[in-house]
């Protein structure tokens, strides 16, 4: 049979186009399916469209991706860039390279956008790759699928783009997921999301403690608990189909150990570059609901401002884990552990560790009052190495304090350097009678501190019969002055190591009489050092103390024109003398001043202890008022 003219022309197209099209299309399949159309010229009834059909379909089936132009989806939609899944539902999706022929792909990936919630892509060796899983987010998401050549993502790859559309479907009620709490701590950070399946829109959480809060459109709880206790928590999740079973999940929340709740406190080490060798106090107090504020006192903020001694404040909540408190204060970051079982109190500032000797306050006076403590004491301030007695360059005489023990254990002291510096500390009283004691001193530029050694400065060591008279305190300081502009002592010295003792003088400072006055007779006063040696009056003198505990000069040698008074309540002695030198005219250095402090020692001797400042003689020449002003000490005894 004769061909039609139609199939003469198209048989000698695809004669002529086979040659071209093997050129790109490598599968023996097409290299077979091209040359046979050679073949359908005999068969007249071949419809011309179906065989440009059949041939184009035999070309994009091959599972390759060498020259892949597109992946196509195969279901539940075939060729559409729309993926239609139902919210809640299984969902199975097939995709497929279309395009030229190849190797078959060995990698497939989401190159661009996110599958919803619950779907996932597998990534087969093959020529399909499937979307599978279950989600609840409602919307659409515009996503790109790409196969790769090489199982590592890597070669000739073919890509497509679609709408993964996710509708309503066939909605369900909400079903909780399981609800396990952590047990929490009073006072701590807290958050936890209660989640469902079937696209809960709202929950509905009661029972909660104070201070924990839900946002009801995600199931988000958090906050922190205020108060301690077990807590039956319900909870349910809703949607337009309904309501979850509730679930009822009991929440634990601790109170805090009590001995992390109160007032901690201690001192700061000096430190050349933590705090330009000052030191500091650092003061933090607690509270129930697990509050916390600390206050820092040094030069710690700006090491470029010598003598910048200030008080910064950190506030915040308690962390469930040591460090507690964690934090910047004055320029620094601070880390900061309370030990519960110990009481004790360490941490980190900047860089720095042990830095910070410090305690809790073990004293309550309702409930644990320092009952055995209470009262009004004195202490003694001397040089302690021998190496610095006898120095010129340091003061000689004796600096002397006094402080206020309470019945909640606060310690608060007011004290004179052996140079007529005022210095004055806050502390608290650990369970053992530990405290402290730091001030800046001249105009911030120097200070006095507690000695960072293996105590922590100072101990109120308790009468063991409780009867008061043999509360003794003992321990060490450390003085530091800088350089400064004046007649007394400008050059720096420190930090100098003080010996401190002392005692129990009375119930308080006020309306008592303190223990440690001498006893009625004649009583000696001497006068030491501050250049005493090359003046030609001697003020040293006795006098008698009476038995109405008073001060009588009347019948005494008095060379020195010595005036003195004794506070029988406060046990403070004040005083001046005159010294007159045979020059020409005369030199008198009138009213040099005195002042010192009655103080108890545990070896069972008392005395009056303190300090006077006394302008040297002017050299040839030299005047008056330009001479240097030392330190000298003095003794009722």
């Amino acid at each position: 049979m004769k061909n039609s003219p139609f199939l003469q022309k198209l048989k000698s197209f695809c004669k002529r186009a086979s040659s071209f099209l093997l050129l790109f299309q490598r599968s023996p399949a097409a290299q077979i399916l091209l040359p046979e159309v050679n073949m359908l010229s005999s068969v007249a009834a071949i419809d011309a469209t179906k065989l440009i059909i059949a041939t184009v379909v035999g070309l994009g089936a091959y599972d390759s991706v060498a020259g892949a132009t597109t992946v196509g989806q195969v279901s539940p939609s075939n060729g559409s860039t729309i993926v239609p899944v139902n919210s809640g539902v299984n969902f199975v999706g097939a995709f497929q390279v279309l395009g030229a022929p190849g190797q078959t792909p060995q990698s497939w990936s989401i190159t661009s956008g996110e599958l919803p919630s619950g779907l996932t892509l597998s990534n087969p060796s093959a020529r399909n790759a499937s979307i599978t899983g279950t989600t609840t987010q409602v919307g659409d998401r515009a996503v790109t699928i790409t196969a790769w050549e090489n199982s590592n993502f890597s070669g000739i790859s073919a890509s497509g783009s679609f709408i993964i559309r996710v509708t309503g479907g066939s909605l369900l009620a909400p079903v909780l997921q399981p609800i396990v709490f952590p047990t929490l701590t009073i006072g701590a950070d807290f958050s936890f999301t209660v989640t469902a399946l079937n696209s809960p829109k709202t929950f509905i959480i009661t029972g909660l403690p104070l201070g924990l809060k839900v946002a009801p459109t995600t199931g988000v709880i958090s906050g922190r608990p205020l108060v301690s206790g077990l807590y039956n928590v319900q909870v349910r999740a809703i949607n337009t189909a309904g309501a979850s079973a509730a679930i009822t999940t009991r929440l634990v929340v601790r109170a805090l150990d009590k001995n992390l709740v109160g007032t901690f406190g201690g001192t700061v080490a000096r430190d050349a570059t933590l705090n330009q060798g000052l030191g500091g106090s650092l003061l933090v107090t607690t509270t129930s609901l697990g509050s916390y504020t600390v206050k820092l006192v040094g030069a710690f903020a700006n090491s470029t401002l010598k003598g910048a001694s200030t008080a910064y404040t950190m506030t915040g909540n308690l962390a469930a884990v040591a460090p507690q408190i964690s934090g910047i204060i004055g320029g620094q970051s601070l880390s900061l552990t309370l030990d519960a079982v110990t009481g004790e109190m360490t941490c980190k500032i900047g860089p720095f560790l042990d830095k910070v000797k410090g305690w809790r306050l073990a004293w309550n006076a309702l409930n644990n009052p320092a009952d055995t403590r209470l009262g009004y004491y004195s202490m003694a301030l001397d040089l302690l190495d021998v190496s610095d007695k006898a120095v010129v360059s340091i003061p000689q005489g004796s600096g002397f304090a006094t402080f206020n023990a309470s019945l909640a254990g606060g310690i608060t002291t007011v004290g004179k350097t052996a140079d007529g510096e005022t210095f004055t500390s806050a502390s608290v009283l650990s369970g053992s009678g530990d405290f402290w004691a730091y001030s800046p001193l001249y105009k911030n530029g120097g200070s006095i501190l507690s000695y960072q050694g293996i105590q922590a400065g100072l101990k109120l060591a308790e009468d063991t019969e409780g009867l008061f008279a043999n509360n003794f305190v003992n321990g060490e300081l450390t003085w530091f002055k800088p350089a400064i502009a004046g007649r007394a002592y400008p050059n720096s010295f420190g930090p100098t190591k003080l010996k401190v003792e002392g005692g129990y003088l009375a119930p308080s400072s006020k309306g008592s009489i303190v223990l440690g006055l001498p006893d009625p007779g004649m009583v000696n006063l001497s006068f030491t050092d501050g250049g005493l040696a090359s003046s030609a009056t001697d003020p040293d003198m006795s006098f008698l103390f009476t038995d109405s505990n008073t001060i009588d000069l009347k019948n005494a040698e008095n060379p020195g024109k010595v005036a003195i008074t004794l506070n029988v309540a406060t046990g403070a002695v004040t005083g001046s003398f005159n010294l007159t030198e045979p020059t020409t005219p005369p030199l008198v250095r009138s009213k040099v001043a005195f002042q010192g402090q009655v103080v108890r020692f545990s070896n069972g001797s008392h005395k009056a202890v303190g300090y006077f400042m006394l302008p040297q003689i002017p050299t040839q020449g030299q005047a008056a008022t330009a001479t240097a002003i030392l330190s000298g000490g003095f003794n009722l005894q």
